[in-house]
């Protein structure tokens, strides 16, 4: 093991002693005992259920795209590209390997970088905008509702967490419409690096580079002509994310409190998806906890919200980390399919 992958691995044992401890303290162990002893159990398995709809409709989204350029992709395939991604950006800082290591997965299922690629990023950007649709519908929505119980360093984290998945759209949307801007400003990086003495024969980089980005360039162009398929890739990941934000409410439930609206909920998660983003340490580690506990201390009385807290990072976390991992390692040679 290197010692970037021994930081990260250090990172997250430490984010994980730091959280069982904040969990536990102050009374916080017995809190915890008494309410899980009395968790409702059908309200819990559900919000297991709708973390694993989460990561399955990921794996859909990523065998229609990679279908619709390679017509013997495998489900099983995109299942295990889809968790490896999960897994490499769980584990590193801002989630920086997740995709990188997925086109290496792709590459090994002879699915060529460049398509690979294309459908990494078109599936990134109907991610971002579809969250950043719902991050700002529930702005406009409900912030009002929680603008007296957070800061207003957390509501300015918010707005900013919004604004950067805003910017993030508009460089993607640049970088797939744009071919002759995004040919130049390839160029001129290779260039600058190759006097850095970082690569050997640019030329050849480039060459490499477009013939990448003519193939990325050409799936894209047939992906925005059909419409019912861009359409169904976003209806699914709506229906994703409100996977993803409804487990708080979930575990609310399995805590037998029925009161909370589950608009006011899922707006909550939202908002803290949108805080912890801001943070670049693996799984937003810190950033997370401390956006739960200022986005759902109204929903939470004070013997829950810690217990809550440790159950949502349990499923959405570390569960995630432990059963993608198995699939996290990479065959050297490429993969022979059933």
């Amino acid at each position: 093991m290197n010692l970037k992958s021994s930081l990260n691995a250090l990172i997250i044992i430490i984010s994980l002693i730091a959280l069982v401890y904040f969990c536990l303290s102050e009374n916080g162990f017995s809190d915890l005992i008494f309410n899980i002893k009395n968790l409702n159990i059908f309200w819990f398995i559900m919000s297991f259920i709708s973390h694993f709809l989460n990561i399955t409709i990921d794996s859909i989204i990523i065998f229609i795209l990679t279908k619709n350029i390679k017509n013997d992709y495998k489900f099983k395939q995109a299942l295990k590209t889809c968790a490896v991604g999960q897994f490499f950006s769980s584990i590193t800082p801002g989630g920086v390997a997740g995709q990188p290591m997925q086109v290496y997965s792709m590459s090994k299922q002879n699915v060529s970088t460049g398509n690979s690629s294309s459908v990494l990023i078109q599936r990134f950007l109907i991610y971002q905008t579809t969250i950043t649709i719902y991050g700002l519908i529930f702005i406009l929505w409900k912030r009002s509702y929680f603008t007296k119980q957070i800061s207003k360093m957390t509501n300015l984290l918010m707005l900013i967490g919004l604004a950067s998945h805003a910017f993030i759209i508009f460089l993607l949307l640049i970088f797939s419409l744009k071919r002759k801007f995004t040919e130049n400003l390839i160029n001129i990086f290779i260039k600058l690096i190759s006097k850095l003495k970082l690569i050997k024969n640019p030329e050849k980089q480039i060459l490499k580079i477009k013939t990448q980005l003519d193939s990325f360039h050409k799936n894209n162009s047939e992906l925005y002509k059909n419409s019912i398929l861009l359409l169904k890739l976003y209806l699914l990941t709506i229906v994703q994310l409100f996977c993803i934000f409804v487990i708080p409410y979930l575990i609310y439930r399995a805590f037998n409190f029925n009161q909370a609206n589950i608009f006011d909920i899922l707006a909550a998660q939202s908002f803290v998806m949108m805080c912890t983003s801001l943070f670049p340490m693996p799984g937003g580690a810190g950033a997370a906890e401390i956006s739960f506990f200022a986005f759902f201390s109204n929903f939470f009385i004070n013997n829950t919200l810690k217990p809550a807290m440790l159950l949502w990072r349990i499923i959405t976390y570390f569960l995630t980390i432990l059963v993608t991992a198995p699939f996290s390692r990479i065959k050297k040679h490429n993969e022979s399919i059933q």
